[in-house]
């Protein structure tokens, strides 16, 4: 600033002495170095710090946009904490929480009413074939308790048979029925 007003005094001088063509020649060119230089050194400083002011300013909204956004969700979190702790309270959400657990035991007992039907089911076919199979083991105890009382009245016939045989034929083919009659 000293040598912008030491400019000026002597750019009234210029306009003062009208014959120095050389004074005025000597003025103007260091008064363009001057300004030349301050102006880009005045340039150079205003450009930085107007980039330090706007990287502030960036930061400062980043800041406060973080902190919009951080209040947002804190609000939302707060308002469905109050929801919930609300409908906790309302008769109609625990009339609703309610009638879910109802439905849901209701589901379960029906799983478990086809489960015991499923049971009943195989139950009866096991006991039909159980009744089957006594059936059957009735049956085969029947035949071998026929088998043997038959077998006792068979030994007899093939005992008088053997005799007859033996008295008539040779003793050696009487022995083979015999022992034929024995193995059955």
């Amino acid at each position: 600033s000293s040598s912008a007003s030491g400019n000026e005094s002597s750019e009234g001088k210029v306009s003062s002495n009208h014959g120095g063509a050389r004074l005025t020649r000597e003025v103007q060119q260091p008064e363009v170095k001057d300004t030349g230089g301050d102006g880009q050194l005045k340039g150079s400083k205003k450009a930085k710090v107007q980039r330090q002011k706007e990287k502030r300013r960036l930061r400062k909204e980043q800041a406060a946009k973080a902190a919009k956004d951080e209040e947002s969700i804190l609000d939302e979190a707060r308002a469905r904490a109050e929801n919930e702790r609300m409908q906790r309270e309302d008769p109609a959400f625990l009339a609703y929480e309610e009638a879910q657990q109802a439905l849901a035991a209701m589901d379960k007992c029906r799983e478990l009413q086809a489960a015991m039907d499923k049971g009943r089911q195989q139950a009866e076919i096991l006991e039909k074939e159980v009744m089957e199979l006594r059936g059957r083991a009735e049956q085969q105890k029947g035949a071998e308790e026929k088998a043997e009382e038959g077998g006792e009245d068979h030994r007899q016939v093939v005992v008088e048979k053997e005799e007859e045989e033996s008295s008539s034929q040779s003793s050696s083919s009487g022995d083979d029925t015999g022992s034929s009659s024995e193995e059955e």
